[in-house]
């Protein structure tokens, strides 16, 4: 029998169990509290920071540099200097909204990707890094693209120190060696669908797949056989799927032309099996990016099947095109709620006497699960081998050309790009006439072979001048913007106007042969009829350093 004394004493162990369970949960509910207000301050507090941003340094405007009066109050005009990436860039945003006026949908999960002109670090440009380093070209705009999401480009050069010059006028490759900087730069997909990728064979184009692939580069448009060069590249951000595709309506030969256990590169000169591509991915992607190589060199209005097919590829799934070759800037369009970018023109580049081919502009867009894109142009000038940030002038000069040159678009003074249905439209006749006024034919009697790589011609060409209305002084469908090494262009003009090509053998009443500075590059002409810059009828680009030898 058990003892009053014993109960009692089993009864307290008791009541001190249960009191020190009951502590226990207690305590862990309060520690379950404490955490779950550190969340809420935590959050409340980065929100607050996010949507502060404009008070403590600049109105925030994704990778735009916005200048500041010193006070916290942003002016709204781009500017930034040549000595590094723009104001106030951070880290990677992966929470980016797509835009200050999408309201309500701060908190969707969104994807930056950035979009740049042709990329060529072939010949005086691979000099140049070889003297330089081969981080050269990124030192200016290499925080925005390691910014980027998912940063993408055209690649105009195969990677490699094999293979044999291909039978063409221009020729390029770069060596193995400038592929770490390339990695680090932060680029992250490459498109090889264009006119230069097989321009050492198919030894220098395999080693350029290789060297991608080693380097965890993404690459389309181009692969071992035609399977391959149509396959899209996928990656997923923010639980975002995207896919990116390549084609090129720009192929020397119909051997550089991918087909089966044949390497090449995707092309899209029958858009059938490009159109059918993108149907199969969009059922497979959110979101879908389209790099097309197409236009004419030169041109700032695009050719009626750039247009054609743009919107062709819209019509089959795409939500960015985005074009290159024309080594100039041209215009934007909205159509069906998504975007053509018709050509951001040169990037990492060679430049020339023309300063229209040194205006460029990376196009950044934030884009939602849906598909929805919001775009802002960051403009860049392309100076020998390296692109920088120009001043406020030249950010401006290059926006104001690109709102000229868009279809029912508008380019802000800030960089942002709206759908503008009351903008302009497409006139394939208009742009025809453009074309044709600015070869020179429709403005005298110009007769030279605009499209022959040793074509010579005469002639009065007042609207085009020498430069455009005849032989090899029109810029060659195989030629960029850079004379022979030799300096002398392969034809004879004569005519009224003034030559844009340094070494040109254009003549007539108002030419005058360029400077040139050590290593061939162009400088600024004092005798020049601007006063002071570049020798191409007093266009100069604003911004632009006033002496290339000394800034290089």
């Amino acid at each position: 029998m058990v003892s009053r004394t014993e109960r009692h004493r089993k009864a307290e162990a008791r009541r001190r169990r249960k009191v020190r369970r009951l502590a226990a949960h207690l305590a862990a509910i309060g520690f379950s509290v404490l955490v779950l207000f550190a969340g809420v301050y935590f959050i409340w507090t980065y929100d607050a920071k996010r949507s502060g941003a404009g008070d403590a340094g600049g109105p925030e405007t994704g990778l735009l540099p916005v200048a500041t009066d010193g006070t916290g109050t942003g002016s709204g005009t781009i500017t930034a200097g040549m000595d590094g990436a723009p104001a106030g860039a951070g880290g990677r945003d992966h929470g980016g909204t797509p835009g200050p006026d999408d309201a309500g949908s701060e908190r969707e999960p969104a994807v930056r990707l950035l979009f740049v002109g042709d990329i060529m670090m072939g010949g005086r440009v691979g000099e140049l890094l070889e003297r330089e380093g081969y981080d050269y070209p990124y030192r200016h705009v290499g925080a925005a693209l390691r910014e980027a999401d998912l940063a993408v480009g055209n690649l105009e050069n195969p990677i490699t120190d094999r293979g044999e010059p291909a039978d063409k006028t221009w020729t390029f490759r770069t060596s193995p060696l400038a592929v770490p900087a390339l990695k680090e730069s932060g680029f992250d997909v490459l498109s090889l669908a264009n006119n230069h990728v097989l321009d050492y064979g198919t030894d220098g184009f395999l080693d350029t797949l290789r060297y991608l692939d080693e380097a965890g580069i993404g690459r389309v448009g181009g692969g071992i056989d035609a399977d391959e060069a149509y396959l899209p590249y996928y990656t997923e951000v923010n639980g975002i799927r995207i896919a990116c595709l390549g084609f090129s309506h720009v192929v020397p030969e119909v051997g550089w032309k991918a087909g089966k256990n044949h390497p090449g590169v995707a092309d899209m000169y029958d858009t059938r099996r490009a159109v059918e591509t993108i149907k199969a991915v969009r059922e497979d992607a959110d979101l879908v990016v389209v790099m097309v190589h197409w236009g004419i060199e030169r041109a700032e209005e695009p050719e009626p099947y750039q247009v054609k097919k743009g919107r062709e590829f819209i019509d089959a799934g795409a939500d960015l095109v985005i074009g290159s070759h024309p080594h100039v800037l041209q215009g934007i369009e909205s159509y069906q709620g998504k975007w053509i970018a018709y050509s951001l023109g040169n990037f990492i580049f060679t430049v020339s006497g023309n300063a229209d081919t040194r205006q460029s502009a990376m196009l950044q867009a934030d884009c939602r699960k849906d598909g929805d894109c919001r775009l802002t142009l960051i403009p860049v000038v392309t100076g020998p081998g390296q692109p920088y940030y120009p001043d406020e002038d030249g950010a401006a000069s290059i926006l104001d050309r690109l709102n000229r040159l868009s279809y029912q678009t508008r380019v802000n003074g800030d960089g942002t790009v709206v759908a503008d249905p009351a903008g302009r439209v497409y006139d394939p006749e208009k742009a025809a006439r453009k074309k044709q006024a600015d070869s020179g034919t429709s403005a005298g009697d110009a007769d030279g072979g605009a499209t022959a790589k040793n074509g010579s011609g005469g002639g009065n060409g007042g609207a085009g001048g020498a430069a455009g209305a005849a032989g090899s002084d029109a810029l060659q469908p195989e030629r960029p913007e850079w004379p022979p090494d030799d300096g002398v262009a392969n034809g004879q003009a004569h005519g009224k106007g003034r030559a844009e090509i340094p070494g040109s053998g254009a003549g007539g009443a108002d030419h005058r042969d360029p400077p040139v500075g050590h290593d061939g590059f162009p400088v600024p002409d004092p005798a020049g009829p601007d006063g002071g810059g570049w020798p191409d009828g007093g266009t100069v680009l604003p911004g632009f350093p006033a002496d290339l030898d000394a800034w290089y």
